[in-house]
């Protein structure tokens, strides 16, 4: 994704700039699943399943390349929306559940051994939560692919960190709360993830000054950035539990995400969908 600046003088004050945008290509596996290597062997009294790690489903299979763009789909907010719906499905018309206690929860798993009693009701709850988690982040995973290229492996915490983090900013932005500490937050992310600078053009004569994604998640801070620049309104599939948010180019009388959603609320009129900030669009 190449963010180039056209034309003008490079003085924003003095003339005004214009913006195209070039596409990115990524990688992913169509369907991805978390899987544990088993109980901790430095925890084995505690009985958790530790080092939870992605995996695709079927990994003979050759991963997908696709054009990186939040024109259909967001892959930003959606990121924030799958926290919206990992709270509310802990939470089941209760208290919003604690940060730090969604973090444990992703973490590990409570497993019952041949000589242990049945789980606890708190490990129980602590199980669900974990299982919600999993399951939420395991679909953005599979609709957008690995954050990075790198050889660190990201755990459920790290995608639950960043979700909830998203979630923030996107609240904030659209409250108008955002404060000096959230745009620096928001720069790094943008200087980390992606390179900022001088490049040739594609006649290789020219020159132009843009921001190149390294990866998945410098356009994620990257669309985050532009979402708070130009602020609207999003649209959600109407299913509840969808984790879908439409992009810019989706008409905003847009109700679902495709043939197995729409089935679905064809069936279901009354169904209510979990409350969002990305629920309403401009016309």
């Amino acid at each position: 994704m190449w963010y180039k600046i056209n034309g003008g003088n490079l003085n924003v004050f003095l003339s005004p700039i214009n913006t195209t945008e070039e596409l990115m290509q990524w990688s992913k596996y169509d369907n991805v699943i978390w899987t544990s290597l088993g109980p901790d062997p430095d925890q084995l009294r505690k009985n958790q399943n530790h080092n939870w790690a992605i995996s695709p489903v079927h990994p003979d299979l050759i991963k997908k390349t696709y054009d990186l763009n939040a024109t259909k789909f967001n892959s930003s907010a959606e990121l924030a929306r799958i926290f919206e719906l990992i709270m509310a499905n802990i939470a089941e018309d209760g208290p919003r559940p604690p940060y730090d206690y969604l973090m444990t929860c992703s973490s590990f798993s409570w497993v019952t051994t041949k000589h242990g009693s049945e789980l606890s009701e708190v490990k129980k709850l602590h199980n669900n939560a974990h299982t919600i988690i999993s399951n939420f982040t395991q679909i953005w995973i599979s609709n957008w692919g690995n954050p990075s290229l790198d050889k660190y492996q990201w755990k459920a915490k790290d995608y639950l960190k960043l979700a909830a983090r998203f979630y923030n900013l996107y609240s904030l932005a659209h409250d108008n709360n955002l404060v000096y500490m959230d745009y620096e937050e928001i720069n790094e992310g943008i200087r980390l993830h992606c390179n900022v600078g001088l490049a040739r053009d594609e006649s290789g004569i020219g020159h132009n000054i843009g921001i190149i994604p390294k990866s998945l998640e410098g356009f994620l801070w990257l669309t985050l950035a532009k979402d708070i620049t130009n602020k609207k309104k999003y649209g959600i599939c109407g299913r509840p539990n969808c984790t879908r948010v439409f992009g810019t180019n989706v008409r905003n009388n847009k109700s679902s995400c495709s043939f197995t959603c729409r089935s679905y609320l064809n069936k279901n009129i009354d169904k209510e969908t979990f409350p969002s900030i990305f629920e309403m669009r401009n016309a």
